[in-house]
Parts: structure tokens; sequence; C-alpha cells
């Protein structure tokens, strides 16, 4: 039986087009102003939508933010689905991380970046920023992990998920360690250095993950 559809309303697509232009106008407001500096009111003012209409989209000004660097998904499906089906496991990981510091260190500055990491420590909302399941960050780490294993480029004696959680804690520190280093330190090239050092570990005898 094909699944049909179901067609967004008027309604709802004007929704869409509003939450989108609120987006769109605060990160232009905070980019030429500075994060701090504007209010919701300005935001508000300069989108020419109500302070009730704002906070129907977006709980707060960190909101906005969270929802923005959403936006990475379709950044990581570019990346990836364009790699020649012959990609190995490792060159992957490389381009899945490479994307990931890329999208990290263009995304507004390393002050927006770390309202972001506060919002998500300060909410306990952990699953915001990429590792949902469901989100294109996980899945490719996933199909990458198996590749890995499926070709005998990896070898580690903790289970595949694991594996990834540990993917995760190593993305998210060396990008909070970047922060906290106020963005001085070039974070594609760090990350392009680590990322080696973890595939020629993986690629070794195998043994106990380090951490």
């Amino acid at each position: 039986m094909a699944i049909v559809e179901k067609k967004m309303t008027q309604r709802e697509i004007n929704a869409q087009k509003t939450k989108r232009k609120v987006l769109e106008t605060s990160l232009q407001l905070f980019t030429t102003h500075g994060y701090d500096s504007v209010t919701i009111d300005d935001i508000v003012k300069k989108a020419g939508v109500s302070k009730g209409t704002f906070y129907t989209h977006f709980s707060s000004k960190d909101r906005v933010l969270v929802e923005s660097f959403n936006s990475i998904d379709g950044v990581f499906e570019e990346a990836m689905e364009v790699l020649p089906d012959d990609t190995s496991a490792s060159d992957q990981l490389r381009v899945l991380f490479k994307t990931l510091f890329e999208y990290c260190s263009n995304f507004q500055d390393v002050d927006i970046m770390k309202i972001v990491y506060m919002n998500q420590i300060s909410l306990g909302e952990r699953q915001v920023l990429l590792k949902d399941h469901n989100r294109p960050h996980y899945k490719y780490l996933d199909k990458i992990v198996k590749l890995g294993v499926a070709t005998e480029e990896f070898h580690f004696s903790v289970d595949t998920e694991t594996l990834i959680e540990y993917f995760f804690i190593f993305s998210f520190g060396l990008t909070y360690n970047w922060c906290l280093e106020d963005g001085k330190k070039d974070l594609v090239q760090t990350g392009s250095v680590f990322v080696d050092q973890l595939i020629e570990w993986l690629s070794g005898p195998v043994k106990k993950m380090p951490f």
C-alpha cells in the first residue's frame, strides 16, 4: 500500500516562512552587532513580526542559534553523498569530521559556538547536537564504523555503538577545547591531525580503547 504524504496547509507553509525569516534576521543581527547586544525586541522589529510570533517558534534567543546549527544536517549530506562508492571507511571518517570542524569554525564566530554549547549544557539537551540516531551525523558514523569492521580497516574491542560514542566524545571534546581557547587554533587543521592519529590507532592490532 502506497504511503500518501500529507500536504502542508497554507497556514503551515506561512508559519515555516515566518520562522525562517525570524531565524535569518536574528543571525544577521548577531553577525552585525554581536549576540549580547541584540535583544528579542531588536529581532522582532527587524523581522516585522510580533514578540508573540517569535515565542511561537523559539523559546529564547539561544534557541535561535541551536535551530540554526541544525542546518549542519544538510551540510553532512552534501559532503558524504558525493563520495565514490569505493571510498574507504578511513577516508569517509576524515571527510565527516572535516565537514564538522569546518562547519563549527565558520558558524558565525567562536563566541556564538560557545553559546550553542552553553545552551546544551544548561538545558541538558545533548540530543540536539548531532547525537540523535535519526540525524545524518550519527547515521554516517554508524555506516562508516560498520564498513571499517567489514573491510577489516578498523580493529577494536568494544561494540559498534560504544565506538560511535567515543567518536562523539572526541569531536565534541576537540570543539569544546577550541571554544575554551577562543578559537586561536585552526580547528580544521588540529582536527585533521587528531583524526589521522585516531585512524592509525584503529588500524593497528586489536586493543582496548585508551579512554
